[in-house]
């Protein structure tokens, strides 16, 4: 218990450093950008007509995460109540801006101090969840073929991928082969070995059915932010076609995870002003855009995230609290 508190207030010392070093560089580009593009930008938010939807968007996907956490919790047959499900995940977001999103495992912490789950089986759903997640920002990023090529090559190439990846990770014996050849490198050896080890220690997670219902939750849950970001872009009057905005948002999520900058900052600002560059939009232009969508997707759910670590720490300690003393008293 004292280990997961101490774990905790370390990684929000992190984080209020981490956003303010966000902030600093937000500043530094909003003064960048000029005026001229922050006051069109401030005229959607004082519209009140976009700025809701986007923060709707970027809830409706939140929420679709953690009932993707839930099901995977209920695949393994873990006796977690559901609002408590739902609550250790959403809290789990206020670490969200930790190098390769490893704040997220407070939560293993947290439901293990109060009902016993295995820490094994946590860490194969947090894998299960990154790989679904990757899988889905690159099927987003795949969006951008469209643009070059006939929508129903990029049908066929999307299809032979979510097939090949979904057979790779469900089918046992295929699974094996790849990870024997990969083996053979060494330094890929220890990663491929901590793969398999997550794979087999909770392989229901990874059969046809819950892998792709993982999937499929987690694209529609990215989808919703890809969206948003368009959304935004419209609202500030920059006309992209949204399926260049879902290359863009699927692309720049991935360089931003790659970086292993904490919570992509930085890199992936950058890389979808670089992108937004590519087809015509000025970098001075996009700044705003780019600062509006990282602050609906990744610091109003950091900012909500701590509201729920600290309803899980006045809720829920508090009830085993009573439980505890209840049984000592009897």
């Amino acid at each position: 218990m004292r280990g997961t508190a101490e774990t905790i207030r370390t990684w929000i010392r992190r984080v209020i450093l981490i956003m303010t070093a966000a902030m600093v560089l937000y500043i530094g580009l909003t003064v960048w950008s000029g005026s001229g593009a922050l006051r069109s930008s401030l005229s959607m938010v004082r519209s009140g007509s976009t700025l809701p939807l986007v923060l709707g968007l970027v809830l409706t996907g939140w929420f679709i995460r953690a009932y993707r956490w839930h099901f995977f919790t209920r695949t393994l047959n873990w006796t977690v109540p559901v609002g408590h499900n739902f609550l250790v995940f959403l809290a789990s977001f206020a670490f969200t801006a930790t190098p390769g999103k490893m704040g997220e495992i407070v939560k293993a912490g947290l439901l293990r101090s109060r009902y016993g789950t295995s820490i094994t089986e946590t860490f194969a759903i947090l894998f299960a969840e990154r790989l679904g997640d990757l899988i889905a920002v690159f099927l987003l990023a795949l969006g951008g073929m469209t643009v070059f090529v006939d929508a129903s090559v990029y049908l066929l190439v999307s299809g032979a991928v979510i097939a090949l990846l979904t057979f790779l990770i469900v089918y046992s014996p295929a699974r094996r082969m790849v990870a024997a050849m990969a083996s053979r490198v060494a330094p890929a050896k220890a990663m491929v070995e901590r793969v398999e080890r997550f794979l087999s220690s909770a392989v229901s997670l990874f059969r046809f059915v819950p892998f792709v219902t993982g999937l499929a939750l987690a694209l529609v849950a990215w989808a919703c932010e890809a969206v948003a970001f368009a959304l935004i872009l419209e609202g500030v009057g920059i006309g992209v076609p949204v399926v260049t905005i879902f290359f863009i948002y699927g692309f720049s999520t991935i360089i931003g995870a790659l970086s292993m900058m904490p919570g992509g900052i930085g890199s992936m600002e950058a890389a979808m002003l670089l992108l937004l560059a590519a087809v015509g939009v000025p970098a001075a232009t996009a700044v705003i855009p780019v600062i509006l969508v990282r602050a609906c997707t990744l610091w109003f759910v950091s900012i909500l995230g701590f509201g729920f670590l600290l309803l899980w720490w006045i809720a829920v300690d508090r009830e085993f609290m009573s439980i505890r003393l209840n049984k000592e008293n009897n």
